[in-house]
């Protein structure tokens, strides 16, 4: 069973950044650090003692880490060229609002009560941000269905992580930046039609110039860390069985950054920044 675990963030990267308002100037550039070495280095058992280190200093210079609240600048994993769609009539690149590291899942049951095991005022809903999961299969087996029609099973655990900023009354309370425009479409789903409204983040630029840019462009979230910093559940079995479509023995660990979510930037392939998002209030 892992336990719940409070800690800090020791990656502090803010180059070239006014926080008069959230978000950096167009053309300034930021610093975005990867997924995974936030939490590799945020991990308590990376600040080491040093060797000339007393046990005092060392205990001091935790305590000084684990109250950080200096933000920093994370890549959006979500954010993928084809989510990048191109309106040469307008003359700007059109991104829907919820392919910007959205996550719209409740967090109940199992989750939430391994969530609230860690003291965090945690909800049925949480406005958070979705950085992705990594799945390892840990074994193979075959099984039988009720019909004795052998299936191969995958036993996968899978690293979850998130961004909590803060609880939220509604799902629909998610949205996590402040739209340029928004659009209805009309759908049609099995016969059922409705009107579905889409909100949108616009970039204005020239056609030449958006088609050099889009395979270069990159997303990065502003945070700012926050008491209790980082929280990670136990491994949650699924309550699905295995069965032949879906061939898995499933269990979710939730590794969680608590922050304030601040800013969405995108910028080029050096780090450039194109485009601010303030987040939504």
């Amino acid at each position: 069973m892992k336990r719940l675990t409070s800690i800090a963030f020791t990656i502090l990267i803010l180059p070239n950044v006014a926080f008069a308002q959230n978000c950096p100037a167009p053309n300034s550039s930021i610093n975005a650090i990867e997924r995974d070495i936030a939490f590799a280095e945020a991990a308590p058992l990376n600040v080491v003692k040093d060797e000339f280190e007393t046990t005092a200093q060392y205990e001091a210079r935790r305590a000084r880490l684990s109250s950080s609240t200096d933000a920093f600048w994370l890549n959006d994993p979500h954010l993928v060229e084809s989510e990048l769609v191109y309106n040469a009539d307008a003359g700007q690149f059109e991104i829907e609002l919820n392919s910007l590291a959205a996550d719209l899942s409740a967090y109940r049951d199992k989750k939430l009560t391994e969530l609230q095991r860690s003291g965090l005022d945690i909800k049925e809903y949480n406005r958070s941000a979705n950085l992705g999961f990594t799945k390892h299969v840990k074994s193979k087996q075959m099984m039988q269905n009720g019909f004795g029609a052998s299936f191969e099973v995958e036993k996968v655990d899978t690293d979850n992580f998130r961004v909590f900023d803060r609880p939220v009354s509604s799902i629909l309370e998610n949205d996590l930046w402040q739209p340029d425009f928004s659009k209805s479409e009309e759908k049609d789903r099995g016969g059922y039609k409705y009107t579905q409204n889409k909100k949108y983040i616009s970039i204005q630029i020239e056609p030449e110039k958006a088609r050099t840019l889009k395979p270069q462009m990159r997303g990065a979230i502003l945070l700012r860390p926050k008491s209790p910093y980082r929280i990670e559940t136990s491994s949650i079995a699924s309550s699905f069985p295995p069965a032949p479509d879906f061939p898995y023995i499933w269990s979710d660990t939730y590794q969680v950054i608590i922050a304030d979510i601040l800013c969405y930037a995108f910028t080029d392939s050096a780090g450039r920044v194109i485009k601010t998002v303030e987040a939504a209030p």
